[in-house]
């Protein structure tokens, strides 16, 4: 990513001009540990790129145990879960980060109580790199007073009105990236936009080599809902409609994250099996790669982490759920893809798991997969296009109109279509 801000940009004079050693500061909110992981992974990638930089993380809403931190997933988690707020904010959500005026004013909101971070020396900041909305507040002020390089990087496949302001220097988005409100598009007129994949481990590109040559006769279906278990509770009857119909034939691996309720009762369901040995049950995991690489099928919400790794194996994906919001989006740049398909219920799970056990059909869906290292190319942007979903690919329709970024998905894939 380092390499990609220092020479792919140079023809838009927007190259990065480093001192012997850089201090890069990767700015990011816990509303999610994918943005923390993203922030990670690139933090190695930027120290392999650059031995003398500095990288520190910085998570703007506070270290682990404040009262900031614990508000906002408190927070987060009520909206996630509660019948009543989750259709509220799935609805306020693009009318919202469409209007001008309201991000404004969070901004305005945000800058202030930015000014009031001072555990940085922020003197010596040279790069600044917001992996979450809620951190650009925070690079604009540092941009203005000591003049540091602004870079945002999109950790899902949606760039809205928080995202922008105008003393970015350069946005960073998916491939499949859809644009909420104005703002946006004046940060694609000004050529500020460029492609560039959500940042995961290295050692999913070992994987990737591995991925078609791992595959054993077992079917294997992997389940997570995130290293933080949202949604797995509400899901649960589709899951124990597809360990019901485990037989020798099919793996299951049921991943947990930090949801102790959530183990506890895939462990439930795992006893009441008939076939306890084919069924895996983890709890937070340090190697999804390994995981993955060794699945046929993916199986939860689609977490804009989780959607990368996923799709940068080529590992078919079973939505069954999203997350208000963001996931919205990244559920819909998997579907035009035609990376996966959504599910309704336990009985589409099991279809489309019959489907994928043919295995030129298999392979026909894991071709549907992206590349890190793609060179970086500067946004066209289509206004024109719509969302558009087709078949059992349908999904229900977000409330708020958006854009794609690329062009190429008029042309929808023949299964799309």
């Amino acid at each position: 990513m380092l390499k990609n801000f220092r020479s792919q940009t140079s023809a838009d004079g927007l190259a990065v001009r480093h001192k012997p050693s850089t201090r890069v500061v990767l700015a990011f909110a816990a509303t999610g540990n994918g943005h923390m992981y993203a922030a990670e992974a690139l933090a190695i990638k930027i120290r392999q790129a650059d031995a003398n930089a500095h990288v520190e993380m910085l998570d703007v809403f506070g270290e682990r145990g404040s009262f900031a931190k614990h508000l906002v997933e408190r927070g987060w988690h009520a909206v996630s879960t509660n019948p009543v707020l989750r259709p509220l904010y799935r609805s306020l959500y693009g009318r919202v980060l469409a209007s001008r005026t309201v991000t404004t004013a969070i901004r305005w909101l945000g800058s202030l109580l930015s000014r009031r971070i001072t555990r940085l020396p922020l003197i010596d900041i040279d790069h600044y790199i917001a992996l979450h909305p809620a951190a650009v507040p925070l690079g604009a002020t540092l941009k203005k007073s000591i003049g540091c390089r602004f870079s945002v990087i999109a950790t899902d496949h949606v760039l809205h009105n928080l995202h922008c302001h105008d003393s970015v220097d350069q946005y960073f988005v998916p491939h499949s990236c859809f644009t909420v409100g104005s703002m946006p598009a004046d940060a694609i007129r000004s050529r500020r936009v460029w492609h560039r994949e959500i940042p995961i481990a290295d050692r999913f590109d070992n994987c990737a080599r591995a991925f078609r040559s791992s595959k054993s006769e077992c079917f294997r279906v992997l389940v997570t809902f995130g290293a933080t278990g949202l949604r797995g509770a509400q899901n649960l009857s589709l899951i124990r409609h597809l360990v019901d119909n485990a037989d020798q034939s099919l793996h299951l691996t049921l991943v947990a994250g930090k949801n102790i309720e959530l183990q506890d009762a895939f462990l439930a369901l795992r006893d009441r099996s008939s076939y306890k040995d084919q069924i895996a049950v983890y709890g937070l995991v340090q190697d999804m790669a390994n995981l993955m690489m060794t699945s046929h099928l993916l199986v939860g919400k689609p977490g804009g982490l989780t959607v990368t790794e996923a799709r940068h194996l080529g590992l078919p994906i079973a939505i069954v759920d999203t997350l208000p919001g963001q996931e919205d989006f990244n559920c819909d740049a998997v579907l035009l893809e035609n990376a996966g398909t959504w599910i309704e219920n336990g009985s589409d799970l099991m279809k489309f798991i019959t489907e994928l056990r043919d295995p030129n059909e298999w392979i026909r869906w894991s071709q549907n997969r992206v590349n890190q290292h793609e060179s970086v190319v500067a946004v066209t942007p289509n206004p024109s296009l719509k969302l558009t979903r087709y078949g059992r690919h349908c999904k229900p329709g977000l409330r708020y109109s958006v854009h794609c970024l690329r062009p190429g998905l008029q042309y929808l894939p023949p299964r799309a279509a």
